[in-house]
């Protein structure tokens, strides 16, 4: 009944904006700054805004029919479902399961690598998790010492 791309962007929907209430309401228990004009929460309440428009606005063009677009072929859909649920992974480590934002990082972008470069021998294999570990290094040191954020 349903084509795989349909099911797809149904999940998507779906995932976004289950996304977007998580990432509000985990806004809602951060205190507010007496420093800062916006306050530490005002980025993820803004990023919860926004995919929950964009989600809404899919939805919208899905329901009117519009969004027709079945050229993606079936390996195209499962890489991209497989890549909304390694994100939606990542932001459940985060949140969730309280683990490090540097370690959650390295997780979610070695998973990838796998996943997506298909990497065929070790010493590939080892040249990404060592890529991958300084990586997310640097995004936690970024985002923890930089930014300010208290992930």
């Amino acid at each position: 009944m349903f084509t795989p791309r349909v099911r797809y962007d149904w999940i998507s929907v779906v995932l976004s904006l289950g996304l977007a209430a998580l990432f509000y309401t985990s806004s809602l228990s951060i205190e507010p700054s007496a420093y800062e004009p916006l306050g530490a929460a005002s980025l993820p309440k803004a990023v919860a805004v926004f995919l929950f428009v964009m989600a809404l606005a899919k939805l919208a063009a899905m329901l009117k029919g519009r969004d027709r677009q079945d050229s993606l072929p079936e390996t195209g859909l499962r890489r991209s479902l497989v890549m909304l649920g390694l994100i939606v992974l990542l932001v459940l480590a985060i949140d969730v399961f309280k683990l490090g934002f540097g370690i959650a990082v390295f997780f979610w972008l070695t998973a990838s690598f796998l996943y997506l470069v298909r990497l065929r021998t070790a010493r590939t294999i080892i040249k990404a998790v060592v890529a991958t570990a300084i990586f997310s290094a640097a995004v936690d040191y970024a985002a923890t010492q930089v930014f300010h954020f208290f992930l």
